[in-house]
């Protein structure tokens, strides 16, 4: 049985926390893969937090992760740490978060050597408009990101710019609720892309893509 794990903020989160069932993977991309891969060779589990930034991930990173001993690994952050810079007045990109995003890969590779990692790019949206200040940041971030992905032999999986396009060529963001968190629709397209990114790396089966 694989184990396959995914951390990050509220978008992996997802309401994970607040629906009242066991081992819930709340009601976001997560629960979407998990649809997808029913049979006994996976255990999924959702680590998600609202609000957290590279710091808290690193922080709970023992109790969140290494601790479940899984055996693929998806990590998505890095909007909170934008708006901590923003509007918390605290210098973090870039040199702050790539220190810490560092010592996450290098914490993980030190305890699960075997783990498969996939780094998934950050995203906001240009709807509401007061989300194109994340954009030059979210570059920043990205860069950084597929330079750690490089570094650690992880797979990085670009969102940012595919989201934007896809959401802009539908017209009425369909994709997001409010510019930075993830409809039914855009849910289902980062669960898509996670599908497909997964079976082309052969570490789930084909047969589990959609359509």
């Amino acid at each position: 049985m694989k184990t396959l794990l995914f951390i990050g903020d509220s978008i992996t989160d997802s309401h994970r926390l607040f629906l009242d069932t066991p081992h819930s993977l709340g009601d976001g991309y997560v629960s979407m893969i998990q649809s997808c891969l029913l049979d006994s060779r996976y255990r999924i589990l959702n680590r998600g937090h609202d609000g957290f930034t590279s710091t808290d991930i690193l922080r709970c990173l023992e109790r969140d992760c290494l601790s479940q001993r899984p055996d693929i690994i998806t990590l998505l952050v890095g909007v909170n740490d934008i708006a901590a810079q923003l509007y918390g007045g605290i210098d973090r990109i870039p040199g702050e978060f790539e220190a810490v995003y560092r010592q996450i890969l290098s914490r993980i590779r030190a305890s699960l050597p075997d783990a498969f990692l996939i780094l998934m790019e950050p995203f906001a949206f240009s709807r509401p408009r007061e989300y194109l200040l994340f954009h030059p940041y979210i570059l920043q971030e990205s860069r950084i990101i597929r330079r750690l992905a490089e570094q650690f032999c992880c797979a990085f999986l670009p969102l940012h710019e595919q989201m934007n396009s896809r959401n802009d060529s539908l017209g009425d963001s369909p994709l997001t609720t409010d510019g930075i968190h993830l409809s039914l629709e855009g849910n289902q397209l980062l669960a898509d892309r996670w599908l497909s990114l997964a079976a082309s790396l052969s570490l789930i089966d084909p047969a589990a893509l959609p359509g």
